[in-house]
């Protein structure tokens, strides 16, 4: 399905930065971003599908190079990570 590439995936804990409320820290925790990634042969719809296997899936922001994949609790990112 996904011809090998020399790309390589990064993954991060990145923290989003926030000031406005407890709510939004928690957003935080809840938040795994994916770096160095093909925007353009792959879709958000993937993404959640792939990364589903570690947690439910809120939503995921995908760009060029980037995404954002929000779960529904903190402890998902730690097994996605």
């Amino acid at each position: 399905m996904f011809e090998e590439t020399r790309h390589h995936l990064f993954i991060s804990t990145q923290k989003i930065k926030s000031l406005r409320s407890r709510d939004e820290m928690s957003l935080e925790e809840r938040t795994l971003v994916v770096r160095n990634i093909d925007g353009d042969r792959l879709t958000a719809d993937l993404l959640e599908e792939l990364f589903a296997n570690f947690g439910p899936v809120v939503k995921v922001v995908l760009r060029k190079s980037f995404a954002f994949i929000e779960f529904t609790v903190k402890v998902s990112v730690g097994y996605a990570w």
